[in-house]
């Protein structure tokens, strides 16, 4: 994993999620609690613009559990509430 030029280790990668998890997730007690070290996961860290294709992401990662049957977790920093169109898709599948 690299971040602003620098490499994580799946277990760094791990643990910077799981501490922003614990800190921004308390009410929700499913992401405040998940454990990340047995699971394959997905981290795409940014905001919702049009050159970001987080639509085209969200598309293929459904593509991969539906068609693929493959088990891996997609988490998104950013908030689909500032974009209608990609949080009713997600919603409706």
């Amino acid at each position: 994993e690299e971040f602003l030029g620098h490499h994580y280790s799946r277990k760094e990668s791990q643990q910077i999620i799981h501490k922003y998890f614990k800190d921004h997730y308390q009410k929700d007690l499913y992401l405040h609690q998940f454990d990340f070290s047995d699971c394959k996961f997905i981290f795409y860290s940014s905001q919702v613009r049009p050159y970001k294709n987080i639509f085209n992401l969200i598309k293929a990662y459904e593509k991969l559990l539906r068609e693929r049957f493959v088990n891996i977790k997609l988490i998104l920093t950013c908030d689909l509430n500032s974009a209608p169109e990609i949080k009713n898709y997600v919603f409706e599948k």
